[in-house]
């Protein structure tokens, strides 16, 4: 089986069956046609051959014409035409006649394009790769937020227990001011008030020697 992207096929090189890919015939006698479960290396271009009688005859004897193509831009007369009927296994035995297209454009026309199941997977992996990108960039920057915010309280924190440090700080030496100048009041008054005393018990006692 061939697995590379875009890979060229060569003139009655096998084709092998396996894909998920349904590919309808456009237009034609055999529209309503359907070729399923089909893998190619490269692009696949499907069509129904309008000079054959598709809608008569036994099934058997109805044939349906596949193009593989290079890369899916190439010229009609670069593409393998191969002759599959419709009800035989889609590979490289039975009913597969393989054809050259030449010069006769009209005979080949290209209408469905069908990339190989390879993009499928790639373009699937690639979703899946961006979804994880962006769950873990929105995971750092939570975590970042939260750190931020962790901070910023933790430095709120801090203001306040300086805040009411400082405020019981000065709190002490305020009362311990207040304190000191009550007991210099209490002593200056107590000092004063005991001087005066004094005196007038020593008048008291100079007028009793008069007598």
């Amino acid at each position: 089986m061939h697995s590379r992207l875009n890979a060229v096929i060569s003139q009655c090189d096998p084709v092998e069956e396996g894909s998920s890919h349904t590919f309808s015939c456009a237009g034609g006698p055999c529209s309503e046609e359907v070729l399923t479960k089909w893998t190619a290396a490269g692009r696949l271009i499907s069509h129904c051959d309008k000079t054959l009688d598709c809608t008569s005859g036994s099934r058997s004897k109805r044939f349906f014409f596949v193009n593989i193509a290079e890369d899916g831009t190439r010229y009609q007369s670069n593409l393998t035409i191969h002759r599959v009927s419709l009800t035989e296994p889609f590979n490289n035995e039975g009913e597969w006649k393989c054809q050259y297209c030449k010069s006769e454009l009209l005979a080949c026309p290209l209408q469905i394009y069908a990339e190989a199941v390879v993009v499928v997977v790639l373009v699937v992996a690639a979703a899946v790769v961006v979804e994880v990108g962006v769950v873990v960039v929105v995971v750092v920057v939570v975590v970042i937020v939260l750190l931020v915010v962790a901070v910023i309280v933790l430095l709120l924190v801090v203001v306040v227990v300086v805040v009411v440090v400082v405020v019981v700080v000065v709190v002490v030496e305020v009362a311990a001011a207040v304190v000191v100048v009550v007991v210099v009041v209490v002593v200056v008054v107590v000092v004063v008030v005991g001087g005066g005393g004094g005196g007038e018990g020593g008048t008291g006692g100079g007028g009793g020697g008069r007598n």
